[in-house]
């Protein structure tokens, strides 16, 4: 499955060379490469979890199957793309997906329960950093035909960026919060741990707030253009994405 995810990736981005760039069929080709690169992202962030959490001491992370890269381990059809694309249609950010089950108590350290919720953010980082190096080696001419896979790796890019600075974020249920989870104080951990069920609700309502979305969108552009992203590469490619609207 992970290799048919990232067959049709690959295929849907070359297809978008040949389609006229203001057509809908192209739209329709980054409609789908964005889909399929989310969802092979996805994978890779909770392999990631998965294989860190194998070494930090964790077996039990091979018998459920989580070092596959199987998409069906790991990702909840609403959670993992309903939501996310809708949000990606209409908010214009990614939203974490998929989740593995760790057992945090078999590992060795703190440190290494820090660092397993700490792998899946660096993957996303990880496929940014690739994604806009691939940009910057292969280029595109505004007029020219790999324009529109050039637009929709920078749009893929930002996504990439997006998702992995919310999920850094301090808020349970979140890896950001996974993070210091093993430093703070057990009533602490206790009182978060009836939050974390909620932990993406509460992300969701953060971003609902049109103040602190377009903040928060400002403060990805600033990271994305200090990466490298071409600026204003990002937008063409979110407007592509809209297949459906003129």
């Amino acid at each position: 499955m992970f290799l048919g995810l990232l067959a049709l990736t690959i295929a849907s981005g070359v297809l978008t060379t040949y389609a006229p760039s203001g057509s809908r069929m192209a739209r329709v080709e980054v409609f789908v490469f964005i889909l399929a690169a989310w969802l092979v992202s996805v994978c890779l962030h909770e392999f990631a979890h998965a294989y860190v959490a194998l070494r930090g001491g964790d077996a039990a992370v091979v018998e459920a199957g989580y070092l596959r890269l199987n998409p069906f381990r790991y990702v909840h059809p609403l959670l993992s793309v309903v939501l996310p694309l809708v949000w990606i249609t209409y908010g214009g950010i990614g939203l974490p997906g998929g989740a593995v089950m760790v057992h945090s108590h078999r590992l060795r350290s703190r440190a290494w329960v820090s660092a397993v919720s700490a792998a899946g953010p660096v993957t996303n980082i990880a496929v940014a950093l690739v994604s806009l190096g691939a940009l910057r080696l292969f280029g595109a001419s505004p007029t020219g035909s790999g324009f529109v896979l050039y637009a929709a790796i920078g749009w893929f890019a930002w996504l990439q960026i997006s998702v992995a600075i919310l999920n850094l974020l301090p808020i349970p249920g979140l890896d950001g919060w996974g993070i210091i989870e093993p430093w703070v104080s057990s009533d602490t951990a206790r009182s978060a741990a009836k939050i974390k069920p909620f932990g993406l609700l509460v992300l969701v309502l953060f971003l609902w707030i049109p103040t602190l979305s377009v903040a928060f969108g400002n403060l990805v552009d600033t990271v994305a253009y200090a990466l490298g992203e071409p600026d204003g590469l990002a937008s063409v490619g979110a407007e592509l994405f809209k297949f459906w609207a003129r």
